[in-house]
């Protein structure tokens, strides 16, 4: 059985998570959110603000993607993301 909100408009939260569950901080992210929370907020920032700047763009790369967690926020204005990284640990980890 699906747990319910007390107030509908929350519901969608708890629908996401019970049929995809909860999304996790990739590592880098992980690492930032430890260290310090507003420095993760500034990193989202820098994304939006990318995004806005490459808005309706057909092909964009990113070159040093480390877990790719900011890569979402530019995917929603562009038509394609290819997001790379050296590191076969951080490539994984955005794979997984």
């Amino acid at each position: 059985m699906t747990a319910k909100t007390r107030e509908p408009q929350y519901q969608a939260a708890l629908d996401i998570a019970n049929d995809d569950g909860l999304t996790r901080l990739g590592l880098m992210t992980n690492q930032v959110w430890h260290d310090d929370p507003r420095r993760l907020a500034i990193l989202l920032a820098r994304y939006k603000f990318v995004a806005k700047m490459l808005s309706g763009a057909k092909n964009v790369l990113e070159v040093g993607c480390a877990d790719a967690f900011g890569t979402r926020i530019v995917q929603q204005e562009v038509e394609w993301v290819t997001a790379v990284d050296f590191d076969p640990v951080f490539v994984a980890d955005a794979e997984e």
